[in-house]
């Protein structure tokens, strides 16, 4: 009777922890898909963010960006100020908007903007 009651306290504990990560893996969804689109490409590809620098982005990769920097903007960072985290997203978010619109000197701010070193060192998870 008492290994049944432990291998159900074993099991229910395995179900809490993979609902733990769930639910964190969610919660930075946004962040990873922003990611993975703009700033991440096959080998021997270009990632789409040198593309939109270069005014090779289609429009349709400017406006999925856009979307997907859109929706980190209610995002807690994995790490770091909160507060710091949706400043450099609404930069982001700016930026990226003045790349659609065509705006000179824009793509200049997308690069200042997309400076992933200073981003991932105060906000992604070790």
């Amino acid at each position: 009777m008492n290994r049944f009651f432990l291998t159900l306290s074993i099991a229910a504990l395995a179900v809490s922890a993979s609902w733990s990560t769930l639910a964190a893996d969610k919660e930075f969804e946004p962040i990873e898909k922003a990611m993975k689109f703009a700033h991440k490409a096959p080998k021997g590809e270009k990632k789409v963010s040198d593309r939109i620098i270069d005014g090779t982005a289609s429009e349709e990769e400017l406006q999925k960006t856009l979307v997907l920097y859109k929706a980190m903007a209610d995002t807690k960072p994995p790490k770091g100020d909160a507060g710091a985290f949706k400043d450099r997203v609404a930069k982001l978010i700016d930026v990226t908007e003045n790349v659609v619109a065509k705006k000179d000197g824009a793509t200049a701010a997308y690069k200042e903007a997309i400076n992933c070193k200073a981003c991932h060192s105060e906000h992604k998870a070790d």
